[in-house]
C-alpha cells in the first residue's frame, strides 16, 4: 500500500477527524479551507518530510505562502479552486499535474491528495499530500 492510498484509508477510517493523526503530519500541508478573496492558499502546517518543504527548503507556512502568493500566482489560482471544490463537497480529490517554477529548473510532474478534515473542535481545513512522480 503506497502512502496515498494509506492517508485515504486514515481519511475513511477516522471521517476525515484529527485522530491518530500523529504519523501523518509530517508528509503533509494543512491549509486553511480558502475564503471567496483568497488568491493563494493558506498553510497552517508543513510538514517537514513533505514535497512542499522539500522544494521551498523550509517548512515553515509563511515561506511557503510567500511563494505561493509572489512566485506561483498562476499555480496558486488553480489551487485555491480545486481546495474551494473539495471544501465545498467534502470529499477527497485525487490530482495529477505538472509544476513549473517560471525562471527556474524546478519542474516536475506530481499527483496531489486534497482531503477536507476536522480539528477534535470541529474546525474545517484541508490536508494536501503531495508526492513528486517525475523530475526534469
Amino acid at each position: 500500500m503506497n502512502r496515498t492510498d494509506q492517508f485515504i484509508e486514515w481519511w475513511r477510517t477516522h471521517s476525515g477527524k484529527f485522530i491518530n493523526i500523529e504519523q501523518i503530519l509530517p508528509y503533509v500541508v494543512l491549509h486553511k479551507v480558502p475564503d471567496a478573496t483568497d488568491r493563494a492558499p493558506t498553510p497552517l502546517l508543513i510538514g517537514p518530510a513533505s514535497l512542499q518543504s522539500t522544494v521551498i527548503d523550509s517548512h515553515d507556512p509563511q515561506v511557503y505562502r510567500e511563494h505561493l502568493f509572489e512566485k506561483w500566482g498562476a499555480f496558486s489560482a488553480d489551487v485555491v479552486v480545486k481546495q474551494r471544490l473539495v471544501a465545498d463537497r467534502a470529499e477527497p480529490d485525487l490530482t495529477v499535474g505538472r509544476f513549473s517554477e517560471t525562471g527556474a529548473r524546478k519542474h516536475f510532474d506530481f499527483s496531489r491528495l486534497l482531503l477536507p478534515v476536522r480539528t477534535t473542535t470541529g474546525q474545517k481545513m484541508l490536508m494536501a499530500y503531495t508526492s513528486a512522480i517525475s523530475v526534469s
